[in-house]
């Protein structure tokens, strides 16, 4: 098997055979453990490789996913799945759009563990809903905030 980085979604949904010699996040085990705890206890036995992704790796992905307007959207466990796949130059297996979309627009291979995935990259801003004013993610704005213009609501919009 090709390296493959695989979301939590995967242990609760494929079968042991797909996931023999996957790669996750050491951040993922609590969540495997809860969420599909007859896969967390083959774990060894799947040959599962538990990594941490390098701290460039975490930085590329924090920017990346800045950038698209998604990082308020993703967890640790998210950021550090698509870390690990920016750093070992692999693809990653998830249903996650926010994961698919900051995958896409960065080149990182993804594929769905169950559906079609989405089909377009979106980039995502704040906009104020009375002037119009325009952030990006990341500048301190947030939706249901107030417009430091105007006063009004402050809403998430794809671009």
């Amino acid at each position: 098997m090709d390296d493959i980085v695989i979301d939590t979604a995967g242990f609760i949904h494929w079968p042991h055979d797909r996931l023999r010699g996957c790669i996750i996040s050491v951040l993922q085990l609590p969540e495997i453990e809860k969420h599909a705890p007859n896969n967390f206890v083959l774990l060894d036995q799947l040959d599962v490789r538990v990594k941490s992704p390098e701290p460039d790796s975490l930085d590329a992905v924090l920017r990346m996913a800045s950038t698209t307007g998604d990082l308020g959207g993703l967890s640790k466990v998210d950021l550090e799945v698509l870390a690990l796949g920016h750093q070992m130059d692999c693809e990653i297996a998830t249903d996650d759009h926010r994961m698919q979309n900051v995958a896409s627009a960065n080149g990182i291979n993804w594929m769905p563990v169950s559906g079609a995935g989405i089909s377009k990259t979106w980039l995502w801003r704040y906009i104020c809903q009375g002037c119009k004013k325009e952030w990006s993610k990341g500048q301190g704005i947030l939706d249901g905030g107030v417009c430091d213009v105007c006063g009004s609501d402050v809403r998430l919009l794809k671009k």
